[in-house]
């Protein structure tokens, strides 16, 4: 994959199954989006593309379901998506979390708990 002068490249996360990487990619303007990538580091699917600051990716234990932390309602909180295993493509996102004061770390309990 060729390099682009203004793209960043933070948080990367690799599928269980170990074909996908999840990762927040910054370009030009402020857009902290979050992308899942094949192997070879080609975007096969934009999870988000909006100005919120989406960040700290984590997989579920079976690779169905992608967590991050958002500030898109104003204060950071947490949002999961499905994904589907086999062709990378993330569902919608739904907030799993409504903390007044912020949450945006996430973290996959690994027994799926």
């Amino acid at each position: 994959m060729a390099s682009e002068p203004d793209v960043r490249w933070a948080f990367p996360s690799v599928s269980p199954n170990g074909r996908w990487i999840a990762a927040t990619r910054w370009t030009h303007g402020g857009n902290h989006d979050d992308v899942i990538l094949d192997r070879s580091g080609a975007v096969v699917h934009e999870v988000t593309a909006d100005r919120a600051l989406d960040l700290a990716l984590d997989w579920s234990p079976n690779g169905r379901y992608l967590v991050w932390g958002s500030d898109r309602s104003g204060i950071p909180n947490i949002l999961s998506a499905p994904v589907d295993p086999e062709t990378g493509v993330a569902g919608t996102p739904l907030m799993l979390s409504n903390v007044r004061t912020g949450a945006i770390y996430p973290s996959v309990d690994p027994d799926g708990l």
